[in-house]
């Protein structure tokens, strides 16, 4: 998304490179890794020039989203992984709030890190959730892009996020905060998680608005606002063998009036349970 026949093939090869990882995943050691990766493997050898691994998971979700219709669990299996060379690199992890990561180290020193940031956020509803759905437009995810910031400080993880979609969908924007902390114990990695993320008027309509075309007596038409939405996580993290690793995650979300008003949402805040079994190779 050059002089301008350069550029556009360039932003097009980004797309289908993300579009790409995006078809592996169903809802990964990293080079300025995301936090969620980092408070689980620690930081990783930043000086090789080539790494990469795959990753099959198995993954039980209990807590009820709060959307009209869906379900209380979810089952998923997922495929994902991590491909790094020299300062490109390409990742993404199930428990992430990221489906899919393509980006450029721009800086890596003892304390920062800095990376220009490609990723594809997470869908919005569609009718796939729930019956009830059916008439309202399904809501893909973007392309969004920006700068990625990551500071170390003993077991403390600090990261800022600002990206705005490049893609067309929405041409919104997104800006997060996170200060992570884990704790080492015998082979158990324990970490709790706390995060902030803003999202413009144009994002939360795009994926919680009722535009005209679709509005009816169950879903009204609805212009959503700018809002803040609020998360924390603990979670563990423990390797069963040589290639077998547990995770488990619980999470509790507060959501904006923004998101919370939509027809289709039915509260301001949820919460969730998950267990996985990861096979990395």
């Amino acid at each position: 998304m050059q002089q301008l026949l350069p550029i556009t093939n360039g932003l097009k090869a980004l797309k289908f490179g993300i579009i790409l990882l995006l078809g592996l995943s169903v809802w990964s050691p990293g080079f300025s890794a995301d936090v969620a990766r980092d408070i689980r493997e620690g930081r990783q050898d930043e000086s090789v020039d080539f790494s990469g691994y795959f990753e099959l998971g198995t993954h039980l979700t209990v807590g009820r989203m709060p959307v009209v219709g869906v379900e209380n669990s979810q089952f998923s299996i997922t495929v994902g992984g991590h491909l790094r060379i020299k300062r490109f690199f390409l990742d993404f992890l199930s428990e992430s709030y990221h489906r899919g990561q393509f980006g450029y180290n721009l800086y890596s020193g003892p304390t920062w890190s800095f990376d220009l940031l490609a990723t594809g956020s997470p869908d919005g509803i569609d009718t796939s959730l729930s019956n009830e759905l059916e008439g309202l437009r399904d809501r893909s995810g973007a392309l969004e892009g920006g700068l990625r910031v990551t500071g170390y400080t003993g077991p403390l993880i600090v990261q800022f996020e600002a990206l705005r979609d490049i893609s067309g969908q929405h041409e919104g924007s997104i800006i997060t905060g996170t200060l992570a902390r884990q704790y080492l114990w015998q082979n158990w990695n324990f970490h709790w998680l706390l995060g902030a993320r803003y999202q413009s008027a144009d994002t939360t309509t795009f994926l919680f608005g009722v535009d005209e075309s679709e509005a009816s007596e169950r879903f009204p038409e609805y212009q959503a606002g700018a809002g803040v939405g609020y998360v924390t996580e603990f979670g563990a993290t423990y390797p069963l063998n040589e290639y077998l690793v547990f995770r488990g995650t619980a999470r509790y979300w507060s959501l904006p009036d923004s998101i919370a008003n939509s027809p289709f949402i039915e509260g301001h805040e949820y919460s969730s349970v998950s267990g996985s079994l990861v096979l990395v190779y």
